[in-house]
C-alpha cells in the first residue's frame, strides 16, 4: 500500500504541474491577447476550470500524503528512517506553490535570475512528453536561468579569490609605506605617528 500511495501522490504532483504549466500558457496566450470582453470571459472561465483541476489534485497529494504517514511506526528504526526520508521528498503544498508567475518563462524578463519554481517541480521524473510544449518551455528556460547562476558563482569564485590576493598586496604596501616613514622621520611627533598607522595596519595584514 506504500507503493502505491507513493504512486498516487506522485501522479497527482505530475497533474498539478500540467495544469499549472497550461494554466500560465492560458493566461500567455489567451487572457492577456484577448481583444473582446467576450474573448477574455471565455479565457478565464478555463483559466477557472484549470484552477479547480489544480485544486482538485492538490486535495488528492494531500489526502494520499496523510493516509501513507499512518501506514509508518515511527518507534520501529526502519520505518522511521523511511518516514524521514519520504517526509524529506514530500512536503506540504502551499498555496503559494499553486500559484502561477507567467513572468518566470519569458526569457527576456529581468530580476528573476534568483527565483526558483516550488520544491514538486524538481522531483525525478518531473517532466515528459506528456506534459504539453509550454511545461518543456518552463523548464527549459528554468534550467538555462539556473545554469547561467552557476557560471556566475564559479566567476565569483575566482573574483573573489583575486580580490582577495589584491587586499592582501594593498594591506602589505600600506604597511610598508607607514613603516618606512616612521623611520625616515627624524621629528619624535611624526614618527610616533607613522608608527601607530603601522602598529593599526600590520594586524590587518596578518590577519588577511
Amino acid at each position: 500500500e506504500r507503493h502505491l500511495r507513493v504512486g498516487q501522490m506522485n501522479d497527482a504532483l505530475h497533474t498539478v504541474r500540467v495544469g499549472i504549466g497550461y494554466k500560465s500558457f492560458l493566461y500567455r496566450t489567451s487572457v492577456r491577447t484577448a481583444n473582446s470582453q467576450t474573448k477574455k470571459l471565455r479565457s478565464f472561465d478555463d483559466v477557472q476550470t484549470a484552477d479547480a483541476g489544480i485544486l482538485s489534485n492538490a486535495r488528492v497529494y494531500e489526502t494520499a500524503c496523510a493516509s501513507l504517514l499512518q501506514l509508518y511506526d515511527p518507534s520501529h528504526p526502519e520505518d522511521a528512517e523511511e518516514l524521514e526520508s519520504t517526509t524529506a521528498r514530500f512536503r506540504p503544498l502551499l498555496r503559494s506553490d499553486l500559484t502561477v508567475n507567467t513572468a518566470i518563462i519569458e526569457s527576456s524578463t529581468r530580476g528573476l535570475s534568483n527565483l526558483h519554481l516550488p520544491w514538486f517541480w524538481y522531483l525525478d521524473g518531473g517532466s515528459s512528453a506528456a506534459d504539453g510544449s509550454w511545461t518543456d518551455e518552463m523548464y527549459r528556460v528554468v534550467w538555462l536561468r539556473g545554469y547561467a547562476r552557476k557560471l556566475r558563482w564559479e566567476e565569483e569564485v575566482v573574483l573573489v579569490y583575486l580580490e582577495m590576493l589584491r587586499m592582501e598586496e594593498a594591506l602589505e604596501r600600506t604597511t610598508e609605506v607607514w613603516e618606512t616613514r616612521a623611520q625616515d622621520n627624524v621629528e619624535t611627533g611624526y614618527a610616533s605617528w607613522a608608527e601607530r598607522q603601522a602598529h593599526l595596519w600590520r594586524p590587518l595584514r596578518s590577519h588577511a
